[in-house]
C-alpha cells in the first residue's frame, strides 16, 4: 500500500565536487543505490537537496539525468517564491519525464511525513508515506515498517520505528543540520557527495564518528 510514489521516498541530497560544482555522476550513482535500497519514489533538489544554492540549469541537469537513471518515480524540487519562476521551472522539469513535482499541494493531495522522526504517528492519521532523510542509509528498515503499518501489524512497526530513532536523532540535529549528516553517512556509504555548499561548508569532524556509530547499529538491527 502507500501512495502513487510508493511509500518509501527519498528526499536526495545532491553531490558536489571538491569544488563546489555538480556533480551529475555521482548523484546519478547515489540515485541508483537508493532505488537497489528499496526506496519507491526520490525528490530531486527539494530543501536536503540544497535546492536554493542550485541554478536552474542545474537543477534541470540533475532531474534528466536522474530520470534516465532510475525506473521508480523522480519527483522534482521547482517550488519558489517567485510563483512565475516556479511556473517555468515546472515546465520545463515536465518535458523530462518526471512522475510528479514538489511545489503547492493540487486538490487531490496525499499527505507524506516530512520529518522522518514522525512518520509512524503520521500514518496513524492518514499519511501515505514519508519523503525522508534517513532513508538514504535505512531504507530496507522503513519498507519493512510500512508493510508492518500497512498490513495492520502495529506492533512490529513500532519495533522497527523505534530501532531508527537514533537515524532520526542524527539526520536533524541543530549543531550539524540536515543535510550535513546525510552527507557525511553517504561517504561511508562510499559516495563522494562533497561538501554542502555555503553557507552551511562542510561539517564537523564529529559528525563522521556519529555516522558510523549510527550505521553500525543499522547493521546490527539488520542482521537479527
Amino acid at each position: 500500500m502507500g501512495g502513487r510514489f510508493g511509500s518509501v521516498v527519498t528526499a536526495m541530497i545532491t553531490a558536489f565536487t571538491a569544488e563546489g560544482e555538480l556533480d551529475i555522476a555521482e548523484s546519478v550513482r547515489l540515485a541508483k543505490w537508493l532505488q537497489e535500497q528499496g526506496n519507491e519514489g526520490l525528490v530531486i533538489a527539494g530543501t536536503t537537496g540544497e535546492a536554493s544554492t542550485m541554478t536552474d540549469p542545474e537543477r534541470l541537469a540533475l532531474f534528466e539525468a536522474v530520470v534516465g537513471a532510475v525506473t521508480i518515480p523522480v519527483i522534482a524540487g521547482t517550488g519558489s517564491n517567485d510563483t512565475a519562476h516556479s511556473v517555468h521551472l515546472t515546465k520545463e522539469a515536465s518535458k523530462l519525464g518526471v512522475a510528479g513535482i514538489l511545489a503547492q499541494a493540487p486538490a487531490d493531495f496525499e499527505v507524506y511525513s516530512g520529518d522522518d522522526g514522525l512518520t509512524l504517528p503520521l500514518l496513524a492519521v492518514g499519511a501515505v508515506g514519508v519523503i525522508g532523510v534517513a532513508t538514504h542509509w535505512s531504507a530496507p528498515e522503513h519498507r519493512r515498517m510500512m508493510d508492518a503499518f500497512f498490513s495492520g501489524n502495529v506492533v512490529e512497526a513500532r519495533r522497527i520505528n523505534a530501532a531508527l530513532l537514533e537515524s532520526y536523532a542524527f539526520e536533524t540535529g541543530e549543531e550539524a543540520p540536515n543535510p550535513l549528516p546525510s552527507k557525511e553517512m553517504m561517504k561511508l556509504h562510499g559516495f563522494a557527495v562533497g561538501d554542502a555548499r555555503l553557507p552551511m561548508g562542510a561539517a564537523p569532524e564529529w559528525v563522521a564518528e556519529r555516522a558510523r556509530v549510527v550505521k553500525a547499529n543499522i547493521e546490527l538491527f539488520r542482521s537479527r
